[in-house]
């Protein structure tokens, strides 16, 4: 892994230096593939007038689409920044390399393909029905054909026909139930 430690606009202090590449390394310890990890500290001035110091943390990780991880603290005090964002990409880190083992534990298409056949084949009856399926008759009315409203071109639209018609299916129902139980 390569660790970068750039200061913006300013040099960086060789103890602050010291103090980041160590907390670096341990970024190593959940995830061996990264590739760079790139740090930039600096100060910014808040709508307070106080001077914030900011450290932003830049991780390269292998992978097909390169990816790129990035988290960025600001603290009071340039050490307290640096522990924060170490610890802010950390939980980035394990989370990614949480998704890529999961990604791979997903079954193959042909694994999965094996199992719906394999269902289906105990599925068939030993009189040779694979499915039963069973239909309601009779005491339900039968919904009415919906009917063409007219309406003079260009006004409305076609949920507003939609509406008029569930209305009417409705009244209809409802008229066929009143009607089968005086």
């Amino acid at each position: 892994m390569e660790i970068l430690i750039q200061a913006k606009k300013s040099t960086a202090d060789p103890q602050m230096k010291a103090y980041a590449q160590a907390k670096l390394e341990k970024l190593a310890r959940h995830f061996d593939h990264i590739l760079q990890a790139r740090m930039e500290l600096g100060t910014e001035k808040n709508k307070s007038l106080e001077t914030m110091k900011v450290a932003e943390l830049t991780v390269h990780v292998t992978g097909r689409t390169g990816n790129i991880l990035k988290a960025v603290q600001s603290a009071e005090h340039m050490n307290e920044a640096v522990d924060l964002v170490v610890d802010k990409m950390d939980r980035q880190i394990r989370q990614h390399k949480e998704k890529l083992k999961n990604h791979r534990r997903s079954k193959p298409a042909a694994a999965i393909g094996q199992t719906v056949s394999e269902a289906a084949s105990t599925a068939v009856r030993s009189n040779g029905v694979a499915r039963i399926k069973r239909f309601k008759t009779g005491a339900e009315p039968a919904l009415p054909a919906p009917r063409r409203v007219p309406r003079p071109a260009g006004s409305g639209s076609v949920v507003a026909a939609a509406a008029v018609w569930t209305a009417a299916a409705r009244v209809c129902l409802l008229l066929a139930a009143l009607a089968g139980n005086p």
